[in-house]
């Protein structure tokens, strides 16, 4: 499903969604080799960017091989607006995106992120500044209104379009939603009535390929964003891009590719924040690369004692890829021991 997004040209319908500390160089970077179409920062905030730029080095660093890269924002007024537009444009990136979806309580004070969809008009406004402004793409994230109870969708994906932007992310849930709360598809498919000529993305509870595909076929949007689902599991990237282009699904990772892409991503964090942080983030992201499996219990209790090197590391991790290892093969001998036998009959259709 390549697309374009304003000059830029899409290789994959799979974007990877901005989330605070899981948006640095490093994972940005993998996300695009498991086949993201883009890589982008973490919500940047313009009193950081203009005041204490310092602040967000690691998040800022950038390395080789991301792909389109973009900076996303959030603001409450034009003056904030183009001021952080203008920061991200002498960076480099390669697009921006506006954050009209944050739903923290501290954020809606400021009158940013969610609190703006109660007023489409200044987002419209705000858009257009933006556009104005820059010569690359702009793109937007929103929910599906201020409350569940008050939906704004179409008047914001209108608004959206004719302020001028590009591209369209829309979130599911409302603002008040927490997110054990499903996502719907219906505000999504709403967008899609209201802004026809927006490349529009669907983003909100993409577990696996079937999500990705279910969002596509019943809203009509162009692509999926993805973000707590692929952390840790980067091999969901892949397997819907490849769903979504009409290809097989090319499965789940073995024990070993969980080892080894866990291993993998550790090193290149180290490498580019140094032992100890880059370490730090190694065991918050291990977490993620075993839940779901039993042995994440396993991992909790161990996580703290690994020792304060990569090699450390390693050898810590080994005993739960063991167990994962051994588990995964008792289910394969048990399933072929299953199918040699036959299918079991009721108890009453035995015979002896």
């Amino acid at each position: 499903m390549p697309a374009c997004f304003g000059a830029l040209r899409l290789d994959s319908p799979v974007w990877m969604a901005p989330m605070v500390g899981y948006n640095e160089a490093v994972t940005r970077r993998l996300c695009r080799r498991f086949g993201a179409a883009t890589s982008i920062t973490e919500m940047l905030k313009p009193e950081q960017l203009l005041k204490n730029p310092r602040s967000l080095r690691t998040v800022l660093q950038t390395l080789p091989d991301e792909g389109i890269r973009g900076a996303q924002i959030a603001c409450a007024d034009v003056a904030e607006a183009e001021a952080a537009a203008a920061w991200v444009g002498e960076a480099g990136f390669d697009y921006i995106e506006l954050n009209f979806g944050c739903p923290l309580p501290k954020e809606r004070r400021r009158r940013r992120g969610a609190a703006l969809l109660a007023d489409p008009e200044q987002i419209e406004a705000l858009v257009a500044a933006v556009v104005h402004m820059l010569p690359c793409p702009v793109a937007v994230k929103v929910r599906s209104g201020p409350g569940e109870g008050r939906e704004t969708i179409a008047e914001v994906a209108r608004a959206v379009q004719q302020g001028g932007a590009a591209a369209l992310c829309v979130h599911g849930r409302a603002a008040d939603q927490p997110y054990d709360s499903p996502s719907r598809l219906a505000p999504i498919a709403r967008a899609r009535e209201a802004a026809p000529g927006l490349l529009l993305l669907g983003n909100g509870d993409i577990e696996e390929p079937s999500d990705a595909q279910r969002m596509v076929a019943e809203t009509g949007c162009d692509g999926v964003v993805i973000g707590r689902g692929m952390v840790g599991n980067p091999w969901l990237l892949a397997r819907v891009r490849a769903v979504l282009g009409g290809a097989p699904d090319p499965g789940a990772p073995t024990p070993q590719q969980i080892f080894d892409q866990l291993l993998d991503h550790a090193g290149e964090l180290v490498e580019l924040l140094g032992p100890r942080k880059g370490l730090g983030y190694a065991r918050r992201y291990g977490h993620f690369y075993f839940a779901g499996f039993p042995e994440i219990t396993l991992y909790r209790a161990r996580v703290a004692r690994l020792g304060p090197t990569l090699a450390d590391f390693a050898a810590g991790l080994r005993p739960l890829v063991d167990s994962l290892r051994r588990r995964e093969v008792h289910v394969r001998l048990r399933a072929f021991e299953a199918a040699w036998r036959g299918p079991t009959l009721p108890a009453h259709d035995r015979r002896v």
